[in-house]
């Protein structure tokens, strides 16, 4: 029993946390022990889901033994205790890439949606907050500045040749920085627009940028948001057609996976936006596809300085453990920090404040185990529960019920001597 319970348990755990569709990926076993990373170091062969299932191992164990099933529990015990311990002590990071680089971490403390008046809402880019300007200010000589999810709301970019005349207006907010992120809202030129000049389809997005000659900027790369959070931003597809219903839902579109954005030196930044940040397997296919470090741009106003600012740290820490790369967050009131390879905090700014640091990490390269199979412990673990299920184990008789030894087996007088 403890063990199938156990593997059940990681099975369930991993339909929440790897369906898109399903609500907030919060709460996952392992996420529980991100203040101690040491103990999270199998996410580096087996992933979250994974320390799920040592986790689940140890809790059915217990009570395994409580429930007068002592043998088998007390293996199980020790075989996920000498797991993690092995997990720790033979880790190893994925090797450097280059030299380190200095990351700026911005955070705006731009209120939450409903706190904004729409006509800041709807603003052009030439309209930025006064406090953007301010704060960009503080931005120093650094290799990339990092900004929120959000950081331009109401600011639509448009797809094709006016994109780059548009990102022009963003210089003031590289302050001293040779390259900048920051989140905006993707769009097509052919989209209608409403009546308060909203478009009918958009998309979230980050876009890299470089300083160019003279005035230009160069636009480095662009990451559109795939995984779409639900009711917040998609309806389930069971759902969809409530959306006729409701002409003032959001709009926002699927993206579609792009080449990722490069630095000029040609090391590559894998970025997941807010909602992307839950996900493992994301952040696996963008380090098999060369991403030296991560960026999470992130808009948390939503949750007024909630438990869910921990639980999204939780995910970051759990995300670089089982890449082996450098995590940088930058939200709009928290929590904006740098989580390094092993999982631990190397700086996070003062929550519900505007503010900006600078953090030096190390680009790497090269790739995790669980970077390549972690994808596959859910099955694993959903296929040995099936099996027991359909193949109980045959119980052997006791001596109440029958058996060799009991009323129904050998007589004293049968009884050799």
């Amino acid at each position: 029993v403890p063990p199938v319970f156990a593997a059940g348990w990681c099975a369930i755990e991993a339909i929440r946390g790897h369906w898109p569709g399903a609500a907030y990926q919060h709460g996952q076993i392992a996420q529980s022990f991100y203040q101690m990373p040491a103990l999270l170091a199998p996410a580096r062969f087996v992933g979250e889901t994974g320390c799920n299932l040592l986790f689940a191992m140890i809790a059915a164990g217990l009570a395994g033994i409580a429930l007068g099933v002592r043998r088998v529990s007390m293996i199980q015990i020790a075989s996920a205790c000498v797991a993690i311990a092995l997990a720790a002590v033979v880790i190893r990071d994925p090797q450097a890439l280059g030299d380190p680089l200095r990351v700026t971490l911005v955070q705006t403390m731009q209120p939450a949606f409903r706190d904004q008046p729409m006509a800041e809402r709807l603003r052009d880019p030439d309209g930025l907050y006064a406090h953007y300007r301010e704060l960009a200010k503080t931005v120093p000589d650094c290799d990339l500045a990092v900004w929120p999810e959000g950081a331009l709301s109401g600011v639509f970019l448009v797809a094709g040749d006016e994109e780059a005349t548009q990102v022009r207006s963003l210089a003031p907010l590289f302050g001293r920085a040779k390259a900048l992120l920051i989140g905006a809202l993707r769009t097509d030129a052919d989209v209608e627009r409403g009546d308060r000049g909203w478009p009918s389809a958009y998309r979230n997005a980050a876009y890299l940028l470089e300083r160019g000659s003279g005035d230009d900027i160069v636009i480095r790369g662009i990451h559109e948001k795939q995984y779409l959070v639900p009711v917040g931003e998609t309806l389930p597809f069971w759902l969809a057609w409530l959306k006729s219903w409701m002409p003032w839902y959001w709009r926002t579109q699927r993206g579609e996976p792009r080449e990722l954005p490069r630095l000029g030196d040609g090391r590559a930044l894998g970025v997941a936006i807010c909602y992307e940040n839950c996900f493992g397997t994301f952040f696996a296919r963008e380090a098999r596809g060369a991403a030296s470090f991560f960026a999470v741009p992130s808009f948390e106003g939503w949750y007024r300085q909630g438990a869910e600012l921990d639980q999204m740290l939780a995910m970051t820490v759990l995300r670089a453990i089982e890449t082996g790369r450098p995590v940088v967050r930058a939200t709009s009131d928290g929590i904006s920090c740098a989580v390094r390879p092993d999982g631990e905090v190397a700086l996070a700014l003062p929550r519900n404040e505007a503010t900006t640091a600078v953090v030096t990490i190390q680009p790497r390269q090269g790739a995790t185990v669980a970077v390549h199979v972690a994808g596959f412990v859910p099955f694993f673990a959903a296929a040995f529960v099936i099996f027991c299920l359909a193949y109980p184990r045959r119980q052997r008789p006791d001596r109440a019920n029958g058996g060799p030894e009991g009323p129904t087996g050998p007589t004293s007088a049968e009884a050799p001597g």
